[in-house]
């Protein structure tokens, strides 16, 4: 008897289920200064689960960024279902020299 499951698929045809299912826009402003083989947010566009932005795109949704001063409360809940959430993506070593301004 063989098994004709349909949840057992490729690495492939997974990773595009899951990236269908997001209850949310996730998106990410990449400001290059890691190597980009290594980068964990390259990843996550590659395979789709956020998309990237353009540095000086506007993103409607709340933005995360390293050097915040505020935190996320369960009030943000609506916000980042109907307009998404958004991070900085960018080295720590470096983060006087991050223009983080320019992530709107």
């Amino acid at each position: 008897m063989t098994n004709t499951d349909s949840s057992e698929s490729s690495g492939d045809d997974a990773v595009d289920d899951k990236s269908k299912k997001m209850p949310c826009i996730l998106a990410m402003f990449d400001f290059a200064q890691c190597d980009p083989k290594r980068c964990s947010g390259r990843k996550l566009c590659r395979l789709g689960f956020i998309r990237q932005q353009k540095i000086g795109q506007r993103f409607p949704g709340i933005l995360l960024t390293p050097t915040a001063t505020s935190t996320l409360f369960p009030s943000d809940s609506k916000t980042i279902l109907s307009k998404g959430l958004a991070v900085v993506d960018c080295s720590w070593n470096q983060l006087d020299k991050t223009a983080f301004h320019r992530a709107k």
